[in-house]
């Protein structure tokens, strides 16, 4: 099989198909009408590194996996659910995948219940992980989303709510429309760690939303993001709260709802810098569907949408954070002014076999008035 990600270049000229050059990855079918396997661990086991896995609707015992596949949980989660093996800890596992590598998971809404501890953890991990599409809804003593010494974790379009919808740490965390809950405490907690926030919602309960130590942060909002704090809390409590930490925001971007009387924001060292950061809202789906990005910012300013191959953050024309890989072609899939109606771009996989699994990287950047370039979070354009 040739190099995936130089191959897959050579099948767009204006997002069009030219040539197909990139072998299929294998795919393995799980649950429904004449599956290769029953059930979604004896799946994973088998499974080669790169695998596709296609879990059709119904619930499934989870898993705990270090190979670097892609699976596809399509079902909402009305019509399945991934519920934790016995005695298990979490109902998702991720661990251990190797730098250069990356694991994937998507649903469609796909409810994910908790073990003992909480519903999805990733740990240890070097290679990338991509989530997208899952529905975290647990009681009030388990961890939605755990991330342990992680090098990126990328989330989009997600819920994850528990005694904390995520908590963080030695990690890199970038999250776009997803919401992170609480019904006793704080919705995100994170320490030494790097959070890319874009949209979503925030929400803690008698306690701030959002609790960063000794960590960087970029949140991008368009004006109704919301930051809040519910219940009845005995004292003023802030909704955001940032310790030895740097902010990189524009607060008047954000709907900040704190209680009894406390600062919407609280900083205890560290320093604010602000930016009207870019949102970027992008969305996937398998061979053969459209594909959407679009790129707004309430300051205009010319700018640009890329594609490309998704890489740990480092830095690209000379723009710090940039998430795609500076050895790789970038394809420029839209220019022209970045405002609050948008700068968007929608095109149509082509509905080849061979491109379910593949995952591309959108990377937002505008020209700001005083001509230093800005970035957005990455998004992703997912063929799964």
């Amino acid at each position: 099989m040739p190099d995936r990600r130089h191959a897959v270049w050579t099948l767009w000229v204006s997002l069009g198909l030219v040539t197909a050059l990139v072998g299929q990855r294998p795919v393995l079918t799980v649950g429904g009408a004449n599956p290769g396997f029953a059930t979604l661990p004896a799946a994973v086991a088998a499974a080669a590194p790169g695998s596709v896995l296609l879990v059709a609707p119904g619930n499934y015992t989870g898993f705990s996996t270090s190979k670097p596949l892609r699976i596809v949980l399509d079902f909402t989660s009305q019509t399945g659910a991934i519920t934790a093996p016995p005695g298990a800890a979490h109902a998702i596992e991720i661990t251990g995948i190797p730098a250069g590598s990356e694991f994937v998971v998507v649903g469609r809404g796909a409810r994910v219940d908790a073990g003992g501890l909480g519903a999805v953890r990733v740990s240890n991990t070097s290679g990338r992980v991509v989530i997208g599409g899952l529905d975290v809804t647990l009681n009030n003593a388990k961890v939605g989303l755990d991330v342990q010494n992680a090098a990126t974790v990328i989330i989009e379009d997600s819920v994850f709510s528990g005694q904390h919808g995520l908590m963080a740490q030695d990690a890199v965390v970038v999250a776009t429309d997803t919401a992170f809950t609480s019904l006793v405490g704080f919705g995100v907690v994170a320490t030494r760690a790097t959070i890319e926030f874009t949209g979503g919602a925030f929400r803690g309960t008698a306690a701030p939303a959002i609790r960063l130590t000794d960590s960087t942060a970029r949140l991008a909002g368009d004006g109704s993001t919301a930051i809040r704090v519910v219940g009845s809390p005995s004292g003023p409590v802030s909704a955001f709260e940032a310790v030895q930490t740097d902010v990189q925001w524009d607060q008047s971007q954000f709907n900040l709802q704190p209680q009894n009387g406390a600062p919407g924001f609280v900083q205890v060292g560290g320093q604010v810098f602000v930016e009207d950061v870019p949102v970027l809202m992008t969305s996937g789906g398998p061979p053969g569907s459209t594909m959407h990005a679009r790129l707004t910012r309430v300051t205009p300013g010319a700018g640009f949408i890329a594609l490309g191959s998704l890489a740990l953050p480092h830095a690209v024309l000379a723009v710090p954070g940039i998430y795609l890989d500076e050895f790789e072609p970038l394809l420029l899939i839209a220019i022209g002014t970045v405002d609050s109606n948008g700068l968007s771009r929608q095109a149509t996989w082509p509905n080849v076999p061979w491109l379910l699994g593949e995952v591309f990287g959108c990377q937002g950047i505008v020209l700001s008035s005083n001509a230093t370039w800005v970035r957005s979070a990455p998004g992703i354009w997912a063929s799964m």
